[in-house]
């Protein structure tokens, strides 16, 4: 359900590839691989660009809004997170963070 949302967002905003922000074990590497392959199958059209991964308990991502905002898009896919799964619907220990960061116009 959650690839299709993306995919869906991503199509209506002519969104053509993403920076993805995931989680650096194996549980979340897992999750990124599913997520990546599953929006390959729906939207073939729209790429990564670039992988990202924060530490387990890491609590300060202005490096990675850095990163994102540096790439120049549109679209973090954030798989595996309970709450969130792209920068629309971000989860709320980053919301401040990509809401300053222009990410949420």
């Amino acid at each position: 359900a959650v690839v299709v949302a993306v995919a869906k967002m991503a199509k209506k905003n002519n969104w053509k590839s993403y920076v993805s922000l995931g989680q650096d074990y194996e549980w979340g590497r897992d999750t990124h691989k599913g997520f990546t392959t599953g929006l390959a199958k729906v939207a073939p059209g729209i790429k990564e660009a670039r992988q990202l991964w924060f530490k387990l308990g890491e609590t300060d991502y202005t490096s990675y809004i850095t990163a994102i905002m540096a790439a120049n898009k549109r679209l973090a896919a954030i798989p595996g997170h309970p709450r969130a799964s792209c920068s629309r619907m971000p989860p709320f220990q980053m919301r401040s963070l990509f809401s300053y960061s222009g990410l949420l116009k």
